[in-house]
């Protein structure tokens, strides 16, 4: 789970990279731009793929996971911002939906893996 963890917090610092492509920014780039640059971003995500790689040498770690989730129910809720605000301004037919609950329905998946493995924990279930 960690080195998945830790793939997926490379791919996106990697992605939000700064490109020289004609690559269309969405929406949602837009509005965290305007709050910070998308460098603090590539860094969090930097970060997170840090933690993951540190917790794979630990006995017990669990701070890469938790920063992955923090990421993704924060990518979540800022898709959903900018989903919000694109059907107001322009109307139906954004995707951003699809993003939305892809990051928070695998922020929610793994946050829901964690409780049930540390509920079985802490009861001495070995399942």
């Amino acid at each position: 789970m960690l080195i998945s963890a830790a793939l997926f917090a490379l791919s996106r610092a990697l992605y939000y990279l700064p490109s020289t492509s004609n690559m269309e920014v969405t929406p949602t780039i837009q509005l965290l731009t305007q709050f910070t640059t998308i460098w603090f971003w590539v860094a969090l995500w930097a970060v997170t793929f840090g933690l993951c790689v540190r917790d794979l040498f630990r006995p017990s770690g669990s701070l890469g996971i938790s920063a992955l989730v923090g990421l993704l129910m924060a990518w979540g809720a800022t898709y959903l911002f900018s989903y919000v605000g694109t059907v107001i301004v322009h109307g139906w037919g954004s995707r951003e939906w699809f993003t939305f609950a892809t990051y928070a329905g695998l922020g929610g998946v793994i946050f829901g893996l964690l409780m049930k493995v540390g509920a079985l924990k802490s009861r001495g279930d070995k399942g």
